[in-house]
Order: C-alpha cells, then sequence, then structure tokens
C-alpha cells in the first residue's frame, strides 16, 4: 500500500513536471470550455431569440420559444397541471424539432470535446516525446484527424444515449446492470484519443475501442491502480487543505480577527480549484504516457519502468 501511495506521489510529481516544463498545456482545457461554452450560447441565443413576433420581454414570446420546441400535448397536460395546481412534476416532452435541436446541441458538444482533447492529447504526446508545444499545432492536428474525430464523436453520442434510454426503461437490478455496462466501456475506451491520434490502423469507432482495450490489457489486465492511486493522493491533499481552513479559522478566532476569515476562507476555494485543474490536467499527461508505454513500449522521459508498472495490477495468469 505504501510503495503504491509513493509511487502515485512520484506519478504526480512527474506529471506535473512535465507541465512546469510545457505550460501551454494548461490553457487547452481553458480553450476547450471557452469555445464549448461560446459555440453552445451562440446556438442557446439563435433558439431563445429567434423571431416570434413579439418582445423578448413579453411573456408570449417566451411561450412561442417553448411551443417551438415541445409537444402540444404536453403543454396541454402542464397547463392542466397548473390550473388544478397539481405540484406533480411532469417532465415537458419534445416535438420533432425540440429533439433535432437538442439532438445537435448533444452532439456538438460531443464532437467539440473530442476535438479539443485531440488537439490536446497531441501536444502532452509531443511533450512526453521531448518535442516543443503548441497550441496552433495541436488544433492543426485536431484538424487534419476531423474525419475521425466527427465518426468517433457520433458512435460516443449513440452509445451513451442508447445507455441512457435502456437505463431508463428497466428496474432497479437492470439499472446496475446498464451502469455497469457503461462503467466497462468507459474502461475500454480509456486510451480513445491517444489511440485515434497515434494508431492510424484504427480507422473506425470499433477498431478504436478494440485497440484501446487491448493497449489497456496488453501489460497489466484490467485492473486499474494508477487512477485510484491518483484519486486517494487527491483526497489526503484534499482532507489536508481542510485542515488547514479549520486552523484558519481558529487563529481567526483566537486572535480576535473576525474580516481573516474571508481571506481563510477566499485562498482555500483558489487552492481547491487550483489544484482540481492542474491535477486533471497532470492525470491526463499520465494516461498518455501509460498509453505509450503499454502501446509502444517507449518509456517517456522522467518516468521510469517501475512507475508504470505499478500503476496497474497484472493479471494474474
Amino acid at each position: 500500500m505504501i510503495a503504491r501511495f509513493k509511487n502515485s506521489w512520484m506519478l504526480l510529481e512527474r506529471s506535473l513536471q512535465v507541465i512546469a516544463e510545457h505550460k501551454k498545456l494548461l490553457v487547452f482545457p481553458l480553450i476547450t470550455f471557452a469555445a464549448t461554452m461560446g459555440i453552445f450560447l451562440f446556438f442557446l441565443a439563435a433558439f431563445l431569440f429567434q423571431p416570434t413576433g413579439h418582445s423578448i420581454t413579453d411573456k408570449s414570446h417566451w411561450e412561442a420559444v417553448g411551443q417551438s420546441v415541445i409537444a402540444s400535448e404536453s403543454i396541454d397536460e402542464i397547463k392542466q397541471a397548473a390550473q388544478a395546481k397539481d405540484k406533480r412534476h411532469i417532465e415537458p416532452k419534445l416535438n420533432q424539432t425540440g429533439i433535432v435541436i437538442f439532438a445537435a446541441i448533444y452532439f456538438i458538444s460531443i464532437f467539440l470535446a473530442t476535438f479539443f482533447n485531440v488537439a490536446f492529447y497531441h501536444e502532452i504526446i509531443e511533450a512526453l516525446n521531448g518535442r516543443a508545444v503548441g497550441i496552433g499545432q495541436g488544433i492543426s492536428f485536431a484538424i487534419s484527424k476531423i474525419r475521425m474525430i466527427f465518426i468517433w464523436s457520433l458512435f460516443v453520442g449513440l452509445v451513451g444515449y442508447l445507455i441512457s434510454q435502456v437505463e431508463q426503461r428497466v428496474g432497479f437490478i437492470g439499472r446496475i446492470i446498464v451502469r455497469l455496462i457503461g462503467l466497462a466501456w468507459s474502461v475500454a475506451a480509456v486510451f480513445a484519443i491517444p489511440v485515434i491520434i497515434c494508431d492510424e490502423t484504427a480507422t473506425n469507432p470499433i477498431k478504436v475501442v478494440k485497440s484501446s482495450a487491448l493497449s489497456l490489457k496488453k501489460k497489466w489486465g484490467e485492473t486499474v491502480i494508477g487512477y485510484v492511486g491518483f484519486s486517494g493522493l487527491s483526497l489526503v491533499i484534499f482532507l489536508g487543505s481542510m485542515g488547514a481552513l479549520f486552523a484558519g479559522f481558529v487563529l481567526a478566532v483566537i486572535l480576535e480577527m473576525p474580516l481573516m476569515i474571508p481571506s481563510v476562507v477566499g485562498a482555500w476555494f483558489f487552492f481547491i480549484f487550483a489544484f482540481a485543474y492542474i491535477s486533471s490536467v497532470a492525470g491526463s499527461v499520465y494516461r498518455c504516457a501509460l498509453y505509450l508505454f503499454a502501446s509502444q513500449e517507449s518509456i517517456p522521459a522522467g518516468y521510469t519502468t517501475d512507475m508504470m508498472e505499478l500503476a496497474f495490477r497484472r493479471k494474474k495468469q
């Protein structure tokens, strides 16, 4: 246990060193968030402020907007419930236009996330191979993979939709089984983005998942330990920060400085956000390093064979 905790710390430390050497890696998640939110708000604004013949401050405008995507029978049901003061939750049903709009937003969100993750992971792999990192370089590479990104996004969206629909239609035991299937899918696709980047033979989604699963199974078997170590380490740091927060409260009380409390709380929130953000990027670096080790038998600079071997528990023969 101690050896695995120590190994997780070394993996985190080395991943943070990669980030320190290539600080542009910290920018990609921000770009992904900004681009995704920007496009989402663009489509949302186009939908909310569509021409209805009424002012946007007029209640009739918003009723017309709702009617453009919600089925008429569902609207009638909601109105009847409101008139009868029925407090039961009634889930609105979409009409064909609404289904198309929300399906488009769902797909675009997945597509953007995949596109920028391909750009991000490509630059991580470049950094792990000792080459320069560039934001434009990563985006240019993602553009060169646009067809595969499009197909993969459709596939992921369909799988996610089917899993959610099945989960809604089965009982308690069925939901557990479906969630286990969803977990198996997530584990099998853990290296999907690196596969899209590095494996030229993975020309369709099935081959991507198969290549990802084989890379995962090739050396370590099925039980992921490295990510558990990362999570455990994060929990230890979080609990430590809670201790520091409590100590700050006690100190403020002892010194009779109530104005110190907002500063302590603000500093704690900033630390938690910064740590969560940086550790998320470090986790992506770690995943790429593991993929290179599994698929190409290469040890990225600064990592060791022991680090990689301990990242997963070996499968018993």
